[in-house]
């Protein structure tokens, strides 16, 4: 459990879900929005939430075949507004309610910025709280710099309107290996970009609304996820980053190095982005004479976090 000071509360919003400032946020302004479960209430001046950072999560249960009865209290579920985030099973191909959706729509219309939250892999945990399964955003006059996944989505619609003009072949605008070529090739029959300067499975997805809707969202995720393969891959986890103007979607297969103490380390949603906080290696003797600390690169830390191109769906 984790209490939030109830003077952390910046607005209610539908099907009582909470807009918060964050209690240990990796950057100034970074919010989360969540749903605590009423009987957790214990204190009138504290919101107390259920982090499910620090367990591991479940594989998925095997639904049994459902009478008819049974399907309609199925179905009553899937439109019920309890947070599907707040549970050990998470079906990564369907991680939010569609109420949380619409309210992510609400506030990003509002603030602008980056959306993120994350599930993890099967089996796995986090070493720090409140990273994964809840959804956290960071407003666009909190940012540091500018972001530089920008840059190479500017960079990529560039080169790409290049290869369109002078007809230049995908073989020979770039060399890639074939398993990344042909991931490649097929998103963007899809209409989703896959950027050269990230060397793991991604997709993202450009959107065309002036004002983020519920629905926009729902079907940016669904479109990502389904190429993505994300209902076949349910032991992996899955990094979604948002801003007003595209979305991507990462798959998780383990963490991208341990601590000293054996605590997992995961790259959080606004690291992809550009806006990257690396745990430090920590040597140990005889490396430790001089006192020096090898750094984790940005890259080879997502590549190692991420899956490769080469694995199958």
């Amino acid at each position: 459990m984790v209490n939030i000071p109830k003077n952390a509360k910046i607005e209610k919003l539908e099907a009582k879900y909470l807009l918060l400032a964050h209690p240990y946020p990796s950057l100034e302004g970074e919010m989360l929005l969540l749903q605590p479960k009423k009987d957790d209430q214990q204190d009138k001046e504290q919101v107390t939430y259920r982090d499910y950072s620090l367990r591991k999560r479940l594989p998925n249960r095997e639904k049994p075949t459902l009478s008819a009865a049974d399907k309609l209290k199925d179905k009553k579920k899937k439109e019920s507004e309890v947070s599907k985030l707040q549970c050990l099973e998470v079906a990564i191909d369907e991680p939010l309610q569609p109420i949380e959706w619409v309210n992510i729509a609400e506030v990003m219309n509002q603030s602008g910025g980056l959306t993120w939250f994350q599930v993890l892999p099967v089996n796995q945990k986090c070493s720090i709280p409140m990273q994964f399964n809840v959804v956290h955003l960071l407003p666009e006059e909190k940012f540091p710099f500018d972001l530089p996944i920008e840059t190479f989505l500017k960079n990529h619609e560039s080169n790409e309107r290049k290869i369109e003009r002078r007809n230049i072949k995908a073989d020979d605008a770039a060399e890639e290996d074939e398993a990344r070529a042909a991931f490649t090739a097929n998103a963007k029959a899809q209409g989703l970009v896959v950027l050269p300067e990230f060397n793991f499975k991604h997709v993202i997805y450009k959107m065309t609304e002036m004002n983020l809707s519920s629905e926009g969202l729902v079907y940016s995720y669904t479109k990502c996820a389904v190429f993505l393969g994300l209902k076949d891959e349910e032991a992996a986890g899955v990094t979604v980053l948002l801003s007003k103007k595209w979305m991507m979607v990462t798959l998780i297969e383990k963490p991208y190095m341990e601590s000293a103490q054996g605590y997992p380390c995961y790259l959080d949603g606004l690291a992809y982005a550009g806006l990257v906080q690396l745990q430090q290696v920590e040597k140990v003797w005889p490396e430790t004479v001089g006192n020096t600390v090898q750094q984790k690169q940005v890259f080879e830390s997502m590549e190692t976090q991420g899956q490769c191109f080469n694995a199958s769906n």
